[in-house]
């Protein structure tokens, strides 16, 4: 009988373990805006991420202003688990991504502007217009992943 027990308790402990060993990395639940800022040319940008669900965990885009303040969306990753840290550096009209220190990608900065008006309606959520504030772009883009 004790023996029944222990194997029982073994068994849970192996069970919850293997779960808490999944989600740690996950880190579940943290949409977040990872990085934000003014590029050398004072463009404005944020890095965020959005938590979707346990199979596909988080979104990862960054977001730059182009020339005339058009918010321009760029896929950084997806089926991301939770970043702790991203950080923006730039380097030769690109921006530099990286993530808990490690360099992950590098984005072109737009030189040319858009029309939102002339934007193909397939192509409109990866331009967002010049007066949205940081928390809009992320609030649009926990709309967009979450939906």
């Amino acid at each position: 009988m004790k023996s029944s027990k222990t194997t029982i308790l073994a068994l849970l402990l192996i069970f919850f373990g293997a779960i808490a060993t999944w989600l740690v990395p996950i880190r579940p639940w943290q949409s977040k805006v990872l990085a934000h800022g003014h590029s050398p040319e004072g463009r404005e940008y944020c890095l965020v991420q959005t938590f979707r669900d346990l199979i596909e965990p988080y979104q990862v885009s960054f977001y730059i202003r182009d020339a005339n303040g058009i918010w321009r969306w760029n896929y950084v990753g997806h089926q991301e688990n939770g970043w702790k840290s991203g950080t923006v550096t730039f380097s030769d009209g690109s921006a530099l991504i990286e993530r808990n220190g490690a360099m992950l990608k590098e984005i072109e900065i737009p030189n040319e502007s858009v029309d939102l008006a002339g934007v193909l309606p397939g192509y409109s959520d990866q331009y967002l217009g010049s007066e949205l504030t940081t928390d809009d772009v992320f609030a649009f883009h926990n709309q967009r992943y979450n939906d």
